[in-house]
């Protein structure tokens, strides 16, 4: 179980590029995650091309829509994901 304490704010930044990792993979972290604490936040980045990987693309909006349904669907209730259109909140609507 994550244990918040009163003055820090915990939750899991998880990158996400499918040259870097499947959509298996992050379902299996999502699992993982929901049993220490389903309402831990938990906030995936759209990893795009820079530094040493300029070869990669950035993810659409569809693929990161596919992330965060994958992710409410093992029971995770406070999924975000940076998207190029901007974030999608935990109820998969794009936030401001």
């Amino acid at each position: 179980m994550i244990k918040n304490h009163p003055e820090v704010f915990i939750g899991i930044g998880i990158p996400y590029n499918r040259d870097l990792i499947s959509m298996t993979e992050i379902e299996e972290m999502g699992k993982k995650i929901f049993h220490m604490d389903p309402w831990v936040q938990v906030c995936v980045l759209d990893y795009r091309p820079a530094f040493k990987r300029l070869g990669i693309s950035r993810p659409s909006y569809e693929e990161m829509s596919s992330i965060h349904e994958v992710l409410s669907g093992v029971g995770l209730e406070s999924v975000l994901c940076q998207t190029e259109k901007g974030r999608l909140g935990p109820d998969g609507s794009l936030l401001g």
